[in-house]
């Protein structure tokens, strides 16, 4: 799609400005061009209705839907009417926010990555529908995040991320209040990643996983394939090395004892997946990281 248009993070927060913006947009009857952009997005319809269109969907949408736009995912509105929008925009990795506590939430899975992965690939219509209830308090973190962002007050940087987290931490928790039909089959995966953030220094088969689905070990395969883009297994091995990871910046354990933290039966075996993922063996990895943090030490 060469003529779609991408919005650009510069173009949108400002060169080198603090990466979250919210815009709300209302849209009558003129829809919105195909585009993509650079960064994140949470869209939230708060009131009208239209069509959501995607390169492999069109879904129809109404006041309460919401869902989340990764970047490069190219998007517009057609048929709008009366459509209300809120455009909550913003750089996850720029901001460096710590979702890591979200990960043992279902709804955090589905939402942020399963659907999103789903809608692009496999005409999934599935959303997150907030009651209006559900939509009001949204609506209100919002407000007081958008708030935050226009005062600029000292501080409003930590602010406007806590801000930001708790709207992602309320919507994570809505996901799983009411699922529908399309989206019960998403969230049994959902829980499947929350089981493995939750238990991954505790040994762990395909079988164990399958069950805990209810679906067959070939049919998990096939859906970790399509979502996740990975076999089970693998995925298992990523989430211990990046726990890994995070201890060996983080602490003075012993190699061999973070392995073993984190699952792995063999010192050895966890030294060479360590390499083989990461590019680097866990000592190395652990003095790159502890060079990097002082030098930042010394730059403040």
């Amino acid at each position: 799609m060469s003529d779609t248009r991408v919005l650009t993070a510069d173009g949108i927060f400002g060169a080198g400005a603090f990466p979250i913006r919210v815009l709300n947009a209302q849209h009558h009857n003129a829809g919105v061009p195909s585009h993509g952009h650079e960064f994140d997005e949470l869209v939230l319809i708060m009131g009208g209705s239209g069509e959501h269109v995607t390169s492999h969907t069109v879904c129809q949408i109404d006041p309460g839907d919401v869902f989340f736009i990764s970047r490069n995912m190219t998007h517009s509105f057609q048929n709008t009417v009366d459509l209300d929008v809120i455009n909550v925009l913003f750089d996850v990795d720029a901001l460096r926010l710590q979702t890591r506590d979200l990960h043992d939430v279902p709804g955090h899975h589905v939402l942020f990555h399963l659907e999103p992965q789903s809608r692009s690939a496999q005409q999934f219509r599935g959303r997150l529908t907030l009651s209006p209830e559900q939509r009001a308090r949204a609506g209100h973190l919002v407000e007081v995040l958008r708030a935050e962002m226009d005062e600029r007050a000292p501080g409003f940087r930590f602010t406007s991320c806590a801000l930001l987290m708790q709207l992602i931490s309320y919507l994570s928790r809505c996901y799983v209040e009411k699922p529908s039909p399309e989206q019960r089959s998403l969230l049994r995966m959902g829980e499947v990643l929350s089981h493995i953030e939750r238990n991954y220094s505790a040994p762990m088969s395909v079988a164990d996983l399958a069950a805990l689905a209810a679906m067959s070990e070939s049919s998990l395969n096939r859906a970790f394939q399509r979502l996740v883009g990975k076999a089970p297994a693998e995925y298992v091995i990523g989430v211990r090395l990046d726990k890994a990871a995070d201890l060996l910046r983080n602490t003075d354990l012993h190699v061999t004892e973070i392995g073993l933290a984190c699952g792995f039966s063999d010192g050895n075996y966890f030294s060479r997946q360590f390499r083989r993922l990461m590019g680097c063996s866990p000592r190395a990895y652990r003095h790159d990281a502890r060079a990097s943090r002082d030098g930042a030490r010394v730059l403040h």
